[in-house]
């Protein structure tokens, strides 16, 4: 589709149909408003969906998340919609579902060499099990003959270290590293081949593909702003790994929006009734974010841009973001930098149950953003954490702040300090700076 291929019955470039079965276009941004599409599979009709992030600033590498419907080789015959290996009865067969990908940067489809300027990994995809910080079982084990008969570290997922926004997922080569590495190179390069899941049983060969990777019906049906997996765009590296890259357009931020995704039905020949909303804003179940600047923008135009209804664990995370240049906080060694949420000009957090802010992560509200703390809501920071406010910035609510070890909160003016001082008896903790915070 990249390359301007498509069905000769197709009248758009990325298209699915409307409810009414006709031809939709698909290549949608958050302009034009929330849309449902019916979406069949992909590899007999070539219908697909494409959405733009936003926020992504000029600069920077653009992305996209297509929507695909993969029925798979069990319904649609087709040989190449399958996992690798799937002919092996050790195997899991593909299940079928809405499979996604994110696309960074590549969107030139006209012109000359176009491949020769592409760069590598520029298609990611967006398993519906979600991201984390993995765990490695310490020996290899001797799994038996599958594919091959070789002994094989296993990783875990625990929920305690999902990482939905900078976290490693099941079809990607993740850095593994201990308290000795001083920089990553090809060497610590760890396949996600074996996965040890909750009940301690093994999915094998999981880097090719596992049963619970698409979006399905009696699974993950809806991922979003606040869901593991996110729809937030993703961090950038480009570099020839060496020590560090000076690519311009790469980013260290993850940039929040109001985009969904959700499956609402199966119809009888498995295509799917989809819709796509930009105005999703609602954390309803316990989330844990990382990264070097996780930034929230004014994107919804009725009320709070990000509600909490749930907690939220803002924590420093272990994947590997950087190849070089190692900090140490306690006694864990980090190849990533602190986490900091951001609220741009603009934006609106309401808390209606818990932040904790860990380590040395930080709150920043800028200039012209709010924060407000709902009745019985709190925000606990540990560490050297901090809840920095800028001059022009608003803190509202009754919810209460609780500071331990050197955490602290810090204001930029005497009337938000005054404000922080009333929601905790730790009114030591609360500093005034007339300077803005240098993030």
């Amino acid at each position: 589709m990249w390359l301007g291929w498509r069905p000769e019955s197709k009248q758009f470039q990325i298209s699915a149909l409307d409810e009414a079965g006709r031809e939709k276009r698909a290549d949608i941004t958050a302009e034009g408003g929330n849309q449902t599409f019916i979406v069949r599979d992909f590899v007999t009709s070539g219908d697909a969906v494409r959405i733009k992030l936003p926020f992504i600033p000029e600069g920077e590498y653009q992305q996209w998340i297509w929507l695909e419907n993969h029925t798979t080789e069990t319904h649609n015959g087709s040989a190449t919609d399958r996992f690798n290996f799937e002919n092996y009865d050790c195997i899991d067969k593909a299940n079928p579902g809405l499979y996604l990908v994110r696309q960074i940067d590549a969107n030139t489809t006209e012109g000359d060499q176009i491949y020769r300027t592409v760069k590598a990994d520029y298609l990611k995809p967006i398993p519906a099990n979600g991201a984390y910080d993995y765990l490695w079982e310490e020996k290899k084990i001797d799994l038996g003959k599958c594919v091959d008969s070789r002994e094989h570290y296993v990783y875990v997922i625990k929920d305690d270290f999902e990482n939905p926004l900078t976290g490693n997922h099941g079809m990607e080569e993740p850095y593994y590293y201990d308290d000795s590495t001083k920089i990553i190179t090809g060497v610590n390069m760890r396949r996600y081949l074996y996965r040890r899941n909750p009940n301690s049983s093994i999915t094998k060969l999981a880097l090719n593909g596992a049963q619970d990777y698409p979006m399905r019906s009696g699974g993950v049906s809806k991922i979003g702003l606040t869901t593991n997996p996110s729809t937030a765009s993703t961090l950038t590296y480009v570099n020839n790994r060496q020590k560090g890259s000076t690519d311009p357009k790469n980013s260290d931020a993850v940039y929040l929006n109001g985009i969904s995704v959700k499956v609402l039905e199966v119809l009888d020949d498995l295509a799917l009734r989809v819709m796509v909303c930009f105005d999703d804003t609602l954390l309803e179940e316990p989330r844990r974010w990382a990264g070097s600047d996780i930034v929230l923008n004014d994107h919804n135009i009725d009320g709070a841009d990000l509600y909490i209804n749930a907690r939220l664990t803002l924590d420093r995370g272990k994947t590997a973001t950087r190849i070089a240049e190692p900090e140490h906080y306690s006694e864990d060694i980090y190849f990533s930098s602190p986490t900091i949420l951001q609220v741009k000009p603009g934006a609106t957090v309401v808390l209606d149950d818990e932040i904790k802010v860990m380590k040395d992560s930080k709150i920043v509200i800028d200039k012209g953003a709010t924060l407000e703390l709902r009745k019985k809501s709190r925000i606990v920071l540990e560490g050297n954490a901090e809840l920095v406010f800028q001059k022009g910035s608003t803190f509202l609510g009754k919810g209460r702040l609780k500071f331990k070890d050197d955490s602290m909160g810090i204001a930029s003016d005497e009337t938000t300090r005054k404000r922080l001082r009333k929601r905790t008896w730790q009114r030591k903790k609360i500093k005034f700076e007339r300077k803005e915070s240098k993030l």
